[in-house]
């Protein structure tokens, strides 16, 4: 560059480094301004896979998702296996057990009570049937700890963008495994 702001360029550095030279037009061009940023996805169309629960990572129906791959909302991506203490599973076991136990007891009440309609008080059996149905459902609720492991699913229609996780991993609660976002919402945060 010389001292008036001209540039002095040989054609020989002209041909190395590709620069061409053209004969310009008068016109109208608008102005830019450039600046620094990065895309950033749409927290309404982007979402991220955690597991509730600490345990081991199984890959899901169809493996692990790739990165760059399409998936759809709802779609299983992998399975967390909680992973427990023997005195945690042995608690467990023993919390179902009572409540099969419990349950048995009230189904034989109910029954004994529903074939004595009309000479026992009606809110007697509703008593017990709401007695049985709580008991149902606290079983319920504990069956997964016991034999299941837990679907993690694509909270939102995307692409796998991030993958942290590998068969065997084990895992916690804070971990993120994938990262989902629509390619097509990306803001540009400058």
């Amino acid at each position: 560059r010389l001292e008036d702001g001209a540039v002095f360029l040989p054609k020989a550095s002209q041909r190395l480094l590709g620069v061409r030279t053209q004969i310009t037009e008068a016109g109208e061009a608008s102005a830019a301004l450039r600046m620094v940023g990065s895309l950033v996805p749409d927290p309404n169309a982007s979402g991220r896979v955690q597991a509730s629960q600490n345990g081991r990572l199984e890959p899901g129906p169809g493996g692990f998702p790739i990165l760059g791959q399409r998936v759809e909302r709802g779609a299983v991506l992998a399975f967390v296996t909680p992973t427990y203490s023997a005195a945690e599973r042995g608690s467990l076991i023993q919390n179902a057990a009572e409540l099969d136990a419990q349950i048995t007891i009230l189904e034989a009440r109910v029954r004994r009570l529903t074939t004595l309609r009309g000479t026992v008080a009606e809110r007697e059996i509703q008593d017990a049937q709401a007695e049985l149905a709580g008991a149902r459902q606290r079983r319920t609720a504990i069956q997964p700890a016991l034999s299941g492991r837990e679907p993690l699913v694509a909270p939102v229609s995307g692409v796998v963008s991030t993958l942290r996780g590998a068969v065997g991993q084990l895992v916690d609660s804070a971990t993120t495994v994938f990262d989902i976002v629509d390619p097509g919402r990306l803001w540009v945060e400058a």
